[in-house]
């Protein structure tokens, strides 16, 4: 969903609604960005059934961790424009720069943490989005 202001006459949108739609998306971000850790790591741990504090090392969680949240900020962002289509180009280059840790054998925490990660972000971009579109007068 894009936000802009309406152009009908009979509702005109004022500052304070753009700013209660914008504080609606910085929520959006802040909240998916604060939970996308544990809920991945909840189905990880789940789907595989080991601890994640022992099943890989300090270094690759790190880094997960953070391009993982560098996924995030990109998907939510996409979903926000509706560019729901460059969401596959997103997966599809993730998934050629890091070929090397899938032909290491380590499969299942590269496909099973990147698919719930993409997943939880369309849910909480579209959740947000539905959040801002009920506040009137403003597209």
């Amino acid at each position: 969903m894009q936000v802009g202001l309406s152009t009908s006459p009979d509702s005109a949108a004022t500052v304070g609604d753009v700013l209660v739609v914008g504080t609606v998306y910085l929520a959006g971000y802040v909240a998916l960005l604060a939970t996308s850790s544990p809920v991945v790591g909840y189905f990880l741990e789940r789907w595989t059934g080991t601890d994640l504090s022992s099943g890989i090392d300090a270094d690759q969680r790190d880094t997960g961790r953070v391009i993982g949240k560098c996924e995030n900020v990109l998907v939510l962002t996409l979903v926000f424009v509706g560019a729901y289509t460059a969401l596959g180009l997103v997966f599809a280059a993730k998934s050629i720069v890091r070929r090397e840790d899938m032909t290491s054998g380590d499969t299942t925490w590269y496909l099973a943490g990147t698919l719930v990660n993409f997943t939880y972000s369309i849910v909480v971009g579209v959740a947000t989005s539905a959040a801002a579109a009920t506040i009137p007068a403003v597209v």
